[in-house]
């Protein structure tokens, strides 16, 4: 038996051995095995270092190949150590290319009887298409290597090019060797694009299969010829389906004696579940291949799809061909799934062996289908692990004669350390496999686990079969930490080596579970009995898939909570989750629980019966938005067969009408209007005090409720962020502003383009081009360089020159300043009357009409995020705040920074530089852990204590690797006029200087939506469930160091929740102003990009929600009576049946009266109001009780507070009569 735990930093060269990477920030771990490229009998490693920097290229990427040996190897093997010899280095091209990103071995593709390599470089750009991706073949050679081998020498005699196709494809992403899918003797490739645009399906991703030949290559291959003869390419489905993300050979897995393919499309939805993600099996043949291949075309004969399960489970992020772990002669399929759970927090992931047959295959094969028989599901141990997020044979590590498989789950942590990583061995056998496997059982006689060593080296991030590199006849691993810090690089990565041995492995029979049923009324927790039914000696090991242990809660897909308890009962918790339900009515729920024998497991289901009750009104500490109706809000709807994303950001667009109410604007950076495929649009609704429906369709704009703004060129991306202007022009109506963050103005491809379009009295058409802005009605503002992404983040400034007109900023996050490559630049530009020309290039900013704000350090970002600050230290000048969401603030990679730059009369020179930031002209935020990513969002926060400062609120995405999020915090910094220092850390924030909100990315204020005088915030949280956006209510009663959101409870604040699974709701977020005109602050943004509003299959239409202010306070003059309507006062109340909430008793105010007018519609409640009259004289604080009723017998009272403020009452001169003596004087007083 082997041993259960095997720790990396136990190999000594005898079990097996670490691979340093060079250079901090190589990054440097993406191993696999190369076959044997040198032909000396011994197996070879290629590991890719996808941010290298060869010949002075930054980010071009290089490749290392290790030689086996059998002449052992030490405890460390430094890659700076390569010769040629003993392997060699394989440099990148161009800079950011990322060669390295994926490697492979290539099989034979030449017929040469030697090996060759495959490197992916993703960002490469062939032909001049920017991002298209290129692929690269090293023949292997017994002639051996220099220590350096140059990409740009392949030649066709050595190697060869292949190049990609169109922009933004992404080839490369994913490479392998292929097999011979052909049958022709000679092995194929294939090459992942999951950015490509097949059958004008947006991203919905390709893949391309290339033959091996003996007649030999050019130098250069481009993709776009492939013809049926030379290899095909193989057609994605849907919009945003990422097909090629991960690509394989999948072994022969029908056993028709040709090699197969797996293709991963992560983000595929099957099934109407969102982001469940598919993969596809693509049989080999003889027969031939035509020039294309539609994975639509899949019906069993030629291959099939394989489903995920559950809305964004991204089944496909990962996929390898098993060999043969069962022992059957088929080969075995695996597929990583480790976004399992991802919404529910859950992220233990999961991943899945399809067993290979003979017996055929039907077109569509569902994961929630797999029984023992036919594959087996592999659950992951702990939350936030993430295994599965690299999956693959490990050939047969143990020489029982069945092949392994390894799973990485590259977040895994290890004695209190994050993100150590772990691996695990499963081995093969033929005695079967239960339907799950827990990878808590390894015990080392079915597997074991594999520890990294240090805090956030992330190690599984990549695991591959290493062949066997040692020539001991036994098969070896080789495992991935691209974040390791070998030799005090900082991550520069590492990679270890474990090598094969000679273990028996013994045989264990799977439990069986039973399936059960339970019933409880919708506020009553249940207890459920069901190990009676099975046996008593199994455990209960997990619940739909996730790891329990006694005293878990599991949060279920419904809302409901799941306890295991001591006595293995479990209790079960409707967790105020079916509220909705009226009395008679009842809804369903059901989970999965999973029993352990010691290691094999098996599942079997429990549905639950829910029965409705009547529920009293409660404070919103919960608002969903599928109960917008009107009254409290509505939705604002995309446009069918665009998918154009709409509300991937959202702003108030101040009064831009003139009518007195302010109005919204929606960026739909993903619309192709007038035939320009891309080029984004952005919407106007008008606000209105006449009320607006449940829904609002943008196609019904037609210049009277608003009217939308067309983008220009293809690509453009308008609309990718919008704001108010503010009053730029000074003509008293507020203007807009649109960035295009990858037009290319003046020849400079992605130098971005910004986009005034300013307000007027006189009315707008149902359209507007932004190609027709003349300097009259709106300016177009040009970025410099090409890349600068000018755009990106667009605001009004306020006025920070303080000469009465506002300003604007403009971040360009891939400006490189002062030779800092992608530090990134703001530009200001100033307010004026004296008019603008149609066109402003920002190159042309000298201090009168603005002035450029640079960055530090190259990798910065800085202007990822901009927004004016308000007034932060309260000397009358509006400030600025920019964020640079990859700067290394104390050391800290990408903790992230944040810059706040003061307003002044005294004018700005024409550059202003981050780095001169000393507390008198601004101040630098320092984000506090590695990877926290803070300022990737940056608002002011209007004043939320009430102290007469402006406050800020910046979103911190806590955590970025591998493109994915962690929850997040924002953090609030208070105003103050007692000065700030240069530098102020986010870790010192107190209570008293601010504080720390521990969730969100997205951040903005959200003005003061329950009316107390205080401006809230609103924080958006897209990656959980549907999404959420939080509002925390403003007060002058102080607040914590923190504030966990969980806490939100209605009097503090309350939770928005989105509606469907992947919607992401939450993805933007803002204050919408006073939109219907009832004196109180609305939000927007609540930006949901992944809806689709009417049911017509199209994926990213989007959505945007409008929630309604409401009221708590009132306010008056002394001696002035005020009217208060009931419907302002009910907003902030619901009814989880839907009833129809009226007020129904009040009392009367200690120092004032109060009646309630029916307005002469008795039977019409929401047009109710209060009137409260002051006592005479009376100034100060007064109140009132009032009920709330759901005419079913629920009932709340609370109270609504009253401010009476003093007036200054004129004098009154009285008439008065005086008597004295004669010739007596007297003395009169005058008061």
């Amino acid at each position: 038996m082997a041993n259960p735990v095997l720790n990396l930093s136990e190999l000594n060269g005898s079990n097996g051995f670490v691979i340093n990477g060079i250079d901090a920030r190589d990054y440097s771990g993406g191993g696999s095995s190369a076959g044997d490229i040198n032909g000396d009998g011994f197996d070879d490693l290629i590991i890719g270092a996808v941010r290298a920097d060869p010949n002075g290229q930054n980010s071009a990427g290089e490749s290392y190949v290790v030689f086996g040996s059998s002449s052992g190897f030490g405890a460390q093997f430094n890659l700076s150590s390569l010769n040629g010899s003993n392997g060699f280095v394989i440099n990148g091209i161009d800079e950011d290319d990322f060669s390295g990103y994926s490697v492979s071995s290539a099989g034979d593709i030449n017929g040469d009887g030697i090996d060759d390599l495959i490197i992916g470089a993703s960002g490469a750009d062939p032909n001049g298409q920017y991002d298209a991706g290129e692929s690269y073949v090293v023949f292997g050679s017994s002639s051996g290597f220099d220590a350096q081998f140059n990409l740009s020498s392949l030649n066709g005699s050595n190697g060869f090019v292949i190049n990609g196709i169109d922009e933004d494809d992404g080839s490369g992403i994913s490479v392998s060797s292929a097999g011979d899918i052909n049958g022709d003797g000679i092995d194929d490739l294939i090459i992942g694009a999951g950015d490509a645009d097949p059958n004008g399906q947006n991203s919905a991703g390709e893949s391309y299969v290339v033959f091996g030949s003996s007649s030999g290559f050019g130098a250069q291959f481009n993709l776009s010829s492939l013809n049926g003869s030379n290899g095909f390419v193989i057609n994605g489905i849907d919009r945003f389906d990422f097909s090629g993300i991960s690509v394989s050979s999948a072994g022969d897995i029908n056993g028709d004696s040709f090699d197969d393919l797996i293709i991963g499309a992560y983000r595929a939805s099957p099934n109407g579940q969102n982001n469940a993600g598919s993969s596809y099996v693509v049989f080999g043949s003889n027969s031939g291949f035509g020039a294309s291949f539609n994975l639509s075309s899949l019906n069993g004969s030629n291959g099939f799809v394989i489903n995920g399960i559950d809305a964004d489970d991204r089944s496909g992020s990962s996929v390898s061909s098993a060999g043969d772990i069962n022992g059957d002669g088929f080969d075995d399929l695996i597929i990583g799934e480790f976004h399992y759970e991802f919404y529910d927090r859950a992220v233990a992931g999961k991943s899945y062996v399809v067993f290979g047959s003979s017996s055929g295959f039907s077109a569509q094969l569902n994961l929630l289908s797999l029984n023992g028989s036919n594959g087996f599901v592999i659950n992951g141990i702990n939350d936030g692990d993430y295994s599965g997020r690299s999956v693959s044979s490990a050939g047969d590590i143990n020489s029982d004669g069945f092949d392994d498989l390894i799973i990485g789950a590259s977040r895994a942590d290890r004695n209190s350390q994050r993100y150590v990583g772990q691996s695990y061995v499963i081995f093969g056998r033929s005695s079967g496999f239960g339907a799950g496997f827990n990878l808590s059982s390894l015990n080392g006689s079915e597997g074991f686990v594999i520890n990294g060593i240090d805090a956030f080296d992330y190690s599984g991030g990549s695991v591959s079969n290493a062949g066997d590199i040692n020539g001991d006849g036994f098969d070896d691993l080789i495992i991935g930490a691209v974040r390791a810090d070998p030799n005090g690089q900082n991550s520069a990565g590492e990679s270890y080596v474990v090598f094969g041995f000679a273990s028996p492995t013994p045989t264990n029979k799977p439990p069986v579970a039973v399936h059960d049923t339970a019933t409880t009324d919708e506020d009553t927790a249940v207890n459920i009995q069901f190990l009676a039914n099975d046996s008593n000696f199994l455990t209960v090991t997990a619940i739909n898939g996730r790891t329990v242990v006694v005293g878990t809660a599991i949060t279920l897909s419904s809302g409901a909570l799941l306890t295991l308890n001591a006595d293995g009962r479990l209790t079960y918790n409707p967790n105020a989750q079916f509220e909705s339900l009226a009395v008679g009515e009842s809804g369903t729920d059901s989970f999965t629980y999973t029993i352990n024998n010691g290691s094999l497991v098996n599942t079997a289901s429990v549905n639950l019966t829910i029965n409705g009750v009547n529920d009293a009104p409660q404070i919103i500490s919960g608002f969903n938005l599928s109960s917008l109706n009107g009254s409290n809000g509505f939705v604002i709807n995309g446009i069918d067969e665009t998918d154009d994303g709409s509300g991937s950001s959202v702003s108030n667009a101040g009064d831009i009408n003139g009518d007195g109410i302010d109005d919204l604007i929606i960026g739909a950076k993903d619309d192709s209007p007038n035939g320009q495929s891309l080029a984004g649009s952005s919407y106007v609704v008008f606000g209105s005090n006449s009320g607006f429906g449940a829904s609002f369709n943008l196609s019904s704009l037609n210049g009277s409720n608003g009217f939308v703004i067309n983008g220009i060129d293809a690509d453009d991306r308008s609309g990718s962020s919008v704001s108010s202007a503010g009053d730029i022009n000074g003509d008293g109506i507020d203007e807009l502003i649109i960035g295009a963050y990858r037009a290319s103005p003046n020849g400079q491809y992605a130098a971005g383009s910004s986009y005034v379009v300013f307000g007027s009295n006189s009315g707008f058409g149902a359209s507007f081009n932004l190609s027709s802005l003349n300097g009259s009605n709106g300016f177009v503002i040009n970025g410099i360089d090409e890349r600068d992404g000018s755009g990106r983040s667009v605001s009004g400034a306020g006025d920070i020159n303080g000469d009465g007109f506002d300003d604007l900023i403009i971040g360009a996050y891939g400006a490189s300043p002062n030779g800092q490559n992608n530090a990134g630049s703001s530009y200001v530009v100033f307010g004026s009357n004296s008019g603008f020309s149609a066109q402003l290039n920002l190159s042309s900013l000298n201090g009168s009409n603005g002035f450029v704000i640079n960055g530090i350090d190259a990798g910065d970002r800085s202007g990822r995020s901009v927004s004016s600050a308000g007034d932060i230290n309260g000397d009358g000048f509006d400030d600025l705040i920019i964020g640079a969401v990859f700067a290394d603030p104390n050391g800290q990679d990408r903790a992230g920074s944040s810059y706040v730059v003061f307003g002044s009369s005294s004018g700005f020179s024409a550059q202003l530089n981050l780095s001169s930031l000393n507390g008198s002209n601004g101040f630098v935020i320092n984000g506090v852990d590695r990877f926290d990513l803070s300022g990737i969002s940056v608002s002011g926060a209007g004043d939320i204590n009430g102290d007469g400062f402006d406050d800020l609120i910046i979103g911190a995405a806590s955590g970025f690797f591998d493109g994915q999020f962690f929850a997040g915090s924002s953090y609030v910094v208070f105003g103050s006029s007692s000065g700030f220092s240069a530098q102020l850390n986010l870790s010192s924030l107190n209570g008293s200087n601010g504080f720390v909100i521990n969730t969100g990315s997205f951040v903005s204020s959200a003005g003061d939506i329950n009316g107390d005088g205080f401006d809230d915030l609103i924080i958006g949280a897209p990656d959980a469930g549907a999404g959420s956006s939080y509002v925390v209510f403003g007060s002058s009663s102080g607040f914590s160091a923190q504030l966990n959101l969980s806490s939100l409870n209605g009097s503090n604040g309350f939770v928005i929740n989105g509606i469907d699974a992947g919607d992401r709701s939450g993805s933007s977020v803002s204050s919408a102003g006073d939109i219907n005109g009832d004196g109180f602050d609305d939000l927007i943004g609540i930006g949901a990009l992944r809806v689709d509003p009417n049911g017509n299959g199209w994926f990213s239409v989007g959505s945007s929600y409008v929630v309604f202010g409401f009221q708590t306070v009132a306010t008056t003059n002394e001696d002035t009576a005020v009217n208060i309507l009931a419907r302002n006062i009910l907003r902030r109340y619901t009814d989880a049946e839907g009833n129809t909430l009226t007020i129904s008793d009040f009392t009367n105010p200690t120092n004032g009266t109060l009646t309630l007018n029916d307005n002469a519609t008795p039977d019409n409640p929401s047009d109710d109001f209060f009137i409260y009259t002051p006592n005479a004289n009376f100034n100060g604080t007064d109140s009132f009780n009032f009920t709330v009723t759901d005419g079913n017998g629920g009932n709340i009272t609370s109270t609504f507070n009253l401010n009476v403020k003093p007036v200054n009452d004129a004098p009154i001169a009285v008439n008065d009569r005086l008597t004295t003596g004669f010739n007596t004087p007297v003395t009169i007083l005058t008061s």
